[in-house]
């Protein structure tokens, strides 16, 4: 692509990003119960509060880490912590899209950029146009793991990458897998479709996988630093509690399956294209992985048994 083409297209993104953060500034205080909780979460960590030992939750504390980054800026700013939070997530989003869009125009053809593009913008627009569900791990999941995606669909084409390319993705993308351990699962089941396709086993060994890695073992490291009491709070205490009234959220497949038709025409829309991507996955060895991606979060949505939105947002 000419440089010309290059700068419209880079144009275009930062005009659909630049507009969010304009909604953003006129609406500070938009937020859901998840994103305000954790927020709070951060607040109690500032003074010194533990998780599980001094508030109540369930899930891994990474999030609650991640949102001291906001919380640190909206003091500084002066601003509400819901704010910079929403600031904080839109400048993710910019982020990934540039990062993807600088991997795919430097190391792709003309003709894989061409075909890559509408993804690449598809993408952008979806991640940014969040509004009650910006910032939940699934959302920020997606925007981290999307220039690492494009970057290792090349890799394993063998191409050749920059040692910087390849460590800013496998870092970015190392943080949003440890949000949840199945977004890891998900993504070694895409990194098994590409192994399929390529039969080769030094793909696994590049500087992006070390990285990912390295952020799973510091933060395997950091949570070995908690105090001792916090880990015997959460198995006995915390675990069964939230298993106990795990099934007040319980809802049938059928429900899960129809009731939100945010879920079901997308739904639909994967089971209506996989056939064809199943032909024409043998003429562009990206169409496999996707589709072992969204399936993936299909078998999650429905495993969790809860009809939450925010759940099936990768597929």
């Amino acid at each position: 692509m000419n440089r010309i083409s290059l700068i419209i297209v880079y144009a275009s993104f930062a005009i659909m990003i630049v507009g969010k953060f304009i909604f953003w500034h006129g609406h500070p205080l938009l937020a859901s119960s998840d994103q305000a909780a954790y927020l709070e979460m951060a607040e109690l960590i500032t003074t010194g509060k533990l998780p599980y030992l001094d508030f109540f939750e369930w899930n891994p504390p990474l999030i609650m880490y991640l949102n001291l980054i906001p919380v640190w800026l909206a003091k500084l700013a002066h601003i509400p912590a819901i704010e910079a939070f929403n600031y904080a997530v839109i400048t993710l989003c910019a982020f990934s899209a540039f990062i993807s869009l600088h991997i795919a125009s430097k190391y792709m053809n003309k003709q894989q950029f061409l075909v890559i593009l509408p993804l690449l913008f598809a993408a952008a627009f979806f991640n940014q146009n969040q509004t009650i569900n910006i910032g939940e791990r699934e959302h920020l999941f997606v925007i981290c793991y999307l220039p690492f995606f494009i970057l290792r669909g090349l890799a394993w084409q063998g191409q050749q990458i920059s040692k910087f390319d390849a460590v800013i993705s496998g870092l970015v993308a190392g943080f949003g897998m440890a949000l949840k351990p199945q977004f890891a699962a998900s993504v070694a089941l895409v990194e098994l479709c590409f192994y399929c396709q390529f039969k080769t086993l030094k793909t696994f060994v590049r500087p992006e996988m070390m990285m990912v890695l390295l952020v799973f073992v510091l933060y395997i490291f950091a949570l070995l630093l908690l105090p001792p009491s916090v880990w015997d709070c959460y198995p006995h205490l915390v675990v069964p509690l939230y298993i106990s009234g795990l099934s007040y959220s319980s809802r049938a497949i059928i429900y899960m399956l129809r009731a939100d038709p945010n879920f079901y025409i997308y739904f639909v829309h994967l089971l209506v294209t996989l056939p064809i991507a199943l032909v024409y996955s043998r003429y562009n060895q990206w169409i496999a992985p996707l589709g072992i991606f969204s399936l993936s979060f299909v078998f999650h949505y429905i495993y969790g048994d809860q009809a939450w939105p925010y759940r099936f947002m990768p597929m």
